[in-house]
This record gives structure tokens, C-alpha cells and sequence, in this order.
């Protein structure tokens, strides 16, 4: 028993800074999505640089995503050694949260891998953004970026769904270690 209340206080710390790191990755992904909106609305030049604004947030995004990877791995590796002292009624929702948290992540960190190379494609606008001055194409520098923007919609759209689903596995882990610590501590 000792082991599982000391999983448990683990799982229960682990998850509750990982749910606060997801909340904070979702606010910052909702801020890219308005921003996006903006920049598709606006002209050239104030679209780029919104567009660098965006990439602030995409950084901020990636490092979030990065931590939250972490945190994620702790609370399966938790999960994991708890798997033999984890009484029979409860192995089957501890094979559940081990499933969909596994498949959660992976989805989150293949979604926030397509932003490294959406902000290499807008650093790479922005660089040509003196060159397109130069030669007043802010037709070919506009299209460009509204290329981008699309493909960055889709991308947040499915961060955010990903990041949802996320949140919620972590609370019902959280709810897990609540049940695990009820069931290891001494009887009074």
C-alpha cells in the first residue's frame, strides 16, 4: 500500500502541473488562432508583422508543447510502475488512462511539429519582406502569407482539439489518483 500512496502522490503532482501546462498551451493556441484571423484580414505590411507576433506564439507554443511532453512522460512512466500494485478493479481504468494519454500525445506532438516548419516558411517570408518591398510585390508576399495562414488554421484547429482531449484524460488521471490515495491510506 505504501507503494501505491507514494504513486499516487506522484501521479496526482505530475498531473496537476501538467493540466496546468496544458491550459496555459490551449490559451496560447487560441491567441495564434485570433491572431491568424487578423493576419488573413489585414494588408501586407501589418500582416507581416503580426506574422512575427505569430511566431512568438508558435515558440511559445513548441517549448509549452516540449514541457507538457514531459510532464505527459512522467505520468505514464508513474502509471506504469504502479501497474502491479494497483488493485484488479482499478487495472482496467489504469490501462484505459495509459492507452489514451499515449495516443493523445503522440497526436499533440505531431501536430506541434508541423509549427517548426510553418515558422521556418514565415521566417522565411519575413526575411524576403525587404527584397518583395524593393519591388512592391506585396501581391506575391500577401498570397504567400495567406498560404501559410491556412495551413496554420488547420494546424491550431487540430492542436486545440488534440489539447482538449488532452485536458480531459488528465483530469480523469488526476480523479485515478485521487481513488489510488483513497484506497492506500490508513484506516482510521
Amino acid at each position: 500500500m505504501a507503494k501505491i500512496r507514494k504513486g499516487a502522490i506522484i501521479l496526482k503532482q505530475s498531473t496537476e502541473e501538467a493540466i496546468k501546462n496544458v491550459a496555459a498551451e490551449y490559451l496560447s493556441a487560441k491567441d495564434l488562432q485570433l491572431k491568424l484571423q487578423k493576419i488573413d484580414r489585414e494588408e501586407s505590411d501589418q500582416a507581416i508583422s503580426d506574422a512575427r507576433k505569430g511566431l512568438h506564439i508558435i515558440r511559445y507554443l513548441i517549448r509549452s508543447e516540449k514541457s507538457s511532453y514531459e510532464f505527459e512522460k512522467n505520468i505514464l512512466k508513474e502509471l506504469q510502475s504502479l501497474k502491479e500494485a494497483i488493485p484488479p478493479f482499478l487495472q482496467r481504468e489504469e490501462e484505459r488512462l495509459l492507452q489514451q494519454l499515449s495516443i493523445a500525445e503522440g497526436k499533440l506532438v505531431r501536430v506541434a511539429s508541423n509549427f517548426g516548419d510553418l515558422q521556418k516558411e514565415i521566417n522565411q517570408i519575413a526575411a524576403n519582406e525587404q527584397l518583395l518591398k524593393r519591388i512592391k510585390n506585396s501581391v506575391q508576399l500577401r498570397s504567400q502569407l495567406g498560404i501559410l495562414c491556412k495551413q496554420a488554421k488547420a494546424g491550431v484547429d487540430q492542436l486545440l482539439t488534440w489539447i482538449a482531449a488532452t485536458e480531459e484524460i488528465l483530469r480523469q488521471t488526476k480523479e485515478f489518483s485521487k481513488k489510488l490515495e483513497q484506497i492506500s491510506s490508513p484506516e482510521d
